[in-house]
């Protein structure tokens, strides 16, 4: 007897055989074990994944002799004559080379005549969107209502081009692609009964290459066989697919990660020299940094990759060793750079540097990270500050520069600074201020955030505006002064006036004008004034938002510019 091909040979022949198709299997056989088979099925899905296989077994189904039953026996001449397509009750019709009307017609013609006793005429038209559009209409009134004894089954890779006229008249069955793994499976079942030496990795190559296909897979399998005999080795494998190994992938995103560009050229010149295509190469890249990204991102990474669990721990394991952001940028760039690549007159030169790109980007902080410290500085700012409670020069000097930038500066002491605050009441910090300022009247809060700078004293609390400006207009409205007046009071604890001054257009205010300061006492001479108003921000000197800004992100101030802006509700 001639040889048979593994994908003949290991074709399903019950719905209980079928691989990665679970769900059509289960509702045919109800439908046959229920007596409510339809007149007529669409089966779609990409190539090899049993659309064909499954018409059969429900032509056996509804043959055999001992049916319709929903496992069909296999022994009987009926399921003999269908399963070696020699059944006069079958008709299995090529939609590409049967495509006209004249076909159609013919077709017509014969269904009129009866199966034999107790069976049904079944019309698989395998690629059924190659047919005309005459063709179609041609059979529509017939796909309608056809005879009795009539099951019409339509395959088709291309769902889209079948006519809504005949998909409407049609039960439609969506085949699936089939798991890398269960593909991996059945080919480990199928070397085991052809009694061959394989290992799991070279599986895991098959069943990759196979892309969903189980028949892609069978037939690989057996040129694996014709090239290598019953011990097949894995680098024969590798060498016939024209794939890299793993190893080799594990070891180039590695240098990715660890930014080392040269191992990366070397790794890649290692493989072009073994031969190995440069396309497929690229595509098996692109998956293996997505496999990464998956491993990384994903608490059960196998739930979403067909890999061994060997092979998940190491992707695992690596991906550890970056963020989810740089992975993502990793991916992102291959997929960018794929088009100009495979396009490119050379491919090499192209993959190289891409890699040198990616092994020379900058890392970036976790997003949570930068979160959590932004989290941490709310949290300081938003604490109760300490209160002075016996000196009424304000802060000891023993104060450091931490609780500074803790939020508890307060306004250089002095003549003109307050006296001893209540113990229960809040520190003078104008941030604190405005905070208090803001939980009664939002908009006006933020109005005072514009202010070019203030001055706090005995009997008053000064803010210099531009004057003319909307900010100045507002403050200067008795309802607005008197609110402002009874929040100094409020929060401050002795009797002052709030009082807004105006300040002309590239004039300095009589106290310091620049926002990232306080405002010093009117002790401060104005030689002192000036020297800080010209020479670089000290970071005692600084409010601590800004001074706790610099800490975080790493920062320093080069220049300090004041800006003349109009408040607005």
């Amino acid at each position: 007897m001639s040889y048979i091909v593994l994908a003949r040979k290991w074709r399903p022949l019950t719905f209980d055989e079928m691989v990665g198709q679970e769900h059509i299997g289960r509702t045919l056989k109800n439908a046959v074990r229920r007596g409510r088979v339809a007149h007529a099925f669409l089966f779609t899905g990409s190539r090899g994944v049993g659309k064909t296989s499954a018409a059969r077994i429900l032509a056996k189904c509804m043959n055999c002799d001992h049916g319709p039953t929903p496992d069909p026996c296999n022994k009987c001449p009926s399921c003999d004559e269908i399963t070696t397509s020699r059944s006069l009750d079958v008709y299995e019709i090529d939609g590409a080379s049967n495509t006209s009307v004249d076909d159609i017609r013919e077709l017509r013609e014969n269904i009129k005549y009866m199966a034999r006793p107790g069976k049904r005429k079944i019309y698989i038209i395998d690629e059924v969107h190659m047919l005309s559009k005459s063709a179609f209409n041609a059979l529509l009134k017939t796909l309608e209502e056809p005879p009795e004894h009539v099951v019409f089954i339509f395959a088709t890779t291309e769902p889209h081009k079948v006519p809504e006229t005949i998909q409407s008249r049609c039960q439609r069955y969506d085949f699936k692609r089939i798991p890398r793994r269960k593909i991996q499976d059945r080919m480990r079942e199928i070397a085991l009964e052809e009694g061959l030496t394989i290992s799991d990795q070279a599986l895991t190559w098959i069943a990759k290459a196979a892309d969903g296909s189980m028949r892609d897979g069978q037939s690989l399998l057996d040129q694996v066989i014709s090239y290598c005999g019953q011990e097949i080795a894995d680098e024969a494998v590798a060498e016939i697919l024209g794939i890299a190994g793993h190893e080799l992938f594990m070891r180039i995103s590695g240098a990715v990660l660890s930014q080392d560009a040269a191992t990366c050229i070397r790794a890649l010149d290692e493989m072009y020299q073994s031969g190995y295509d440069l396309a497929q190469f690229y595509k098996d890249l692109v998956d293996h940094f997505r496999d990464l990204l998956m491993a990384r991102l994903l608490p059960k990474a196998g739930d979403v990759l067909d890999l061994s669990d060997v092979h998940i721990e190491e992707l695992t394991q690596q991906a550890h060793s970056a963020s989810v952001e740089d992975l993502q940028r990793m991916v992102s760039i291959l997929i960018e750079a794929e088009g100009d690549i495979l396009r490119s007159s050379s491919p090499k030169v192209g993959i190289e540097v891409t890699l040198i790109r990616m092994a020379r980007v900058s890392r970036l902080q976790p997003l949570a990270h930068l979160l959590g410290k932004i989290e941490a500085l709310e949290r300081r700012f938003s604490r109760p500050p300490d209160t002075p409670n016996s000196s009424p020069q304000g802060p000891s000097p023993s104060r450091d520069k931490k609780a500074d930038r803790d939020g508890l500066d307060t306004v250089p002491a002095g003549p003109s600074s307050p006296g001893p605050v209540p113990g229960n009441a809040p520190s003078d910090h104008w941030g604190q201020f405005l905070e208090a300022v803001t939980r009664e009247r939002e908009p006006l809060g933020l109005m005072l955030e514009n202010v070019i700078s203030w001055e706090l004293g005995q009997d008053t609390l000064k803010v210099f505006c531009p004057e003319g400006s909307f900010l100045y207009e507002k403050l200067k409205q008795r309802e607005v002064t008197d609110f402002l007046s009874r929040i100094v009071k409020d929060y401050f604890g002795n009797e002052r006036e709030f009082l807004p001054c105006p300040v002309k257009a590239n004039e300095k205010p009589a106290t310091s004008p620049d926002p990232l300061r306080a405002v010093p006492d009117n002790n401060q001479s104005d030689s002192e004034d000036t020297d800080q108003a010209a020479g670089p921000v000290r970071e005692e000197t600084m409010i601590p938002a800004v001074s706790e800004a610099l800490e975080v992100f790493g920062g320093t101030i080069t220049e300090v510019k004041r800006v003349e802006r109009e408040g607005s509700l």
